[in-house]
């Protein structure tokens, strides 16, 4: 999936975006995973996510339980 983002800034006036494209976070797992020491090493928590938010403007994250709202909160903290 690819996304384009396009602020129009003259519309916006001087206000500022943040802006991610293609955020992908990775979380570490137990490197004995399996008896056999075969398996991932790392799990993927966000693929390939794009999106945008406003200044001066509110925005809601939703959605069920477990779909990664706080992950995605974390990541762009940094």
């Amino acid at each position: 999936m690819e996304s384009k983002l396009k602020v129009d800034d003259e519309k916006r006036g001087s206000s500022l975006c943040l802006v991610w494209e293609d955020l992908t976070m990775y979380a570490a797992t137990n490197p004995n995973f399996s008896s056999n020491n075969v398996g991932p090493k790392r799990k993927i928590l966000i693929n390939g996510l794009s999106g945008y938010a406003e200044s001066n403007r509110i925005m809601a994250i939703i959605g069920p339980s477990g779909s990664g709202k706080s992950t995605l909160l974390h990541a762009l903290a940094g």
